[in-house]
């Protein structure tokens, strides 16, 4: 038999198997140079994880972006906020936890935290009830931080007195003491010695003929009893601490109480000195009760739960027909005198002749609503 030789050259061993020149077979073959399949943007933000994408599934982080204020690396920085942040703002060093800050402590940035205020302005910094637009109560200070002190404790009223012998209420100017007339009193044969208006209105007189109180219209000058005190002469009344209504009574030298429903009054005790003619008047600023005695001319402060007098301060007003109130916005009392107008310091008893009350005798004055522009 008769057999062809048919040489089938090398048995492929893989798909990059080579045969070398030598014979030897070359396993590794030539390398694949094809460019390796891009990576997606999976999130259509222009950029993806090989071009710098920190997010790649939040279209809204990615190189490039806005850095905002939320706690999250926007722009793939590697920076978290800061004061590169579109939305950064000032921050003030804020010590009293009020939410304003001190103007001059600026830092520009996301919100650094507690003890900062993204508000300016605060002009006590060390006391959490002053700031900008705060509620003014009387306590001597500028609580709204708008230079002012105590500007709206009864704002806008006018400075009053009643005057018996006219029959009339008059207004005064506390820069000049002249009066104006606004009306006459709605009554016959009484003494309205002395008067007194609370903080939310409420207008007290007492008839020192009848020994009554009667709450009291300034601008009408309607009069409606309330009672009779029982008291001997009241030559002083004044709503004092706690919207309560006081009374001087000079024939038993006596603090009283006074109900301002009723209008009977109720001894609290005895000053502990001889009481001429009298005024009495509170210092909302201080939660202070402050009396005033002709016999020596001086203003003394009592103590309204024991009707005990102290603090004895020396003025230069010649109280005749006493008249007393304070004002709140300058710290200072008013003081009349019957035909003069006086300011007083109540620290020093340094006293300021403002001028003469003419047209009108003074028995007492009252802060009241306006009744006259």
């Amino acid at each position: 038999m008769h057999f062809s030789v048919i040489s089938l050259g090398l048995v492929v061993l893989g798909a990059c198997a080579t045969q070398s020149s030598d014979g030897s077979v070359d396993t590794q073959g030539p390398q694949d140079t094809r460019e390796p399949a891009p990576s997606l943007d999976a999130d259509g933000d222009g950029y993806t994880e090989e071009e710098g994408d920190c997010a790649p599934e939040d279209p809204l982080i990615h190189p490039g972006a806005a850095e905002l204020c939320d706690g999250i690396d926007n722009n793939c920085d590697e920076q978290i906020d800061g004061a590169e942040s579109e939305d950064a703002s000032s921050w003030f060093i804020d010590e009293d936890g009020d939410g304003y800050g001190v103007g001059d402590e600026a830092f520009f940035g996301c919100d650094p935290g507690d003890g900062y205020a993204s508000f300016e302005g605060d002009c006590d910094d060390e006391d959490a009830k002053s700031y900008p637009n705060a509620p003014d109560p009387c306590d001597g200070k500028d609580n709204d931080c708008d230079s002012e002190i105590d500007e709206d404790i009864k704002p806008g009223w006018s400075l009053m007195t009643v005057d018996s012998s006219a029959g009339s209420v008059f207004q005064i100017d506390p820069k000049s003491g002249s009066a104006t007339e606004v009306v006459p009193i709605d009554g016959e044969g009484m003494n309205l010695n002395t008067m007194d208006v609370r903080g939310d209105g409420l207008s007290m007189v007492q008839d020192a003929n009848g020994k009554a109180i009667y709450q009291f219209d300034a601008c009408t000058g309607e009069l409606n009893l309330l009672g009779y005190t029982g008291a001997g002469n009241l030559c002083g009344i004044s709503f004092g601490p706690d919207g309560v209504l006081y009374g001087l009574d000079s024939s038993k030298d006596q603090l009283v109480s006074i109900d301002a429903n009723a209008g009977f009054a109720t001894a609290i005790g005895t000053l502990g000195f001889d009481l001429g003619n009298c005024g009495l008047a509170y210092d909302c600023s201080t939660d202070t009760l402050y009396g005033a005695d002709a016999n020596a001319n001086r203003i003394h402060t009592l103590d309204p739960s024991t009707g005990k007098s102290t603090g004895f301060v020396q003025t230069d007003v010649p109280f005749v027909s006493v008249g007393l109130e304070f004002d709140a916005h300058s710290g200072l009392m008013f003081a009349s005198t019957g035909y003069e107008l006086f300011t007083v310091n109540l620290d020093s008893g340094e006293s300021s002749r403002v001028g003469n009350i003419s047209g009108a005798y003074a028995d007492d004055l009252a802060y009241h609503p306006a009744c006259i522009e």
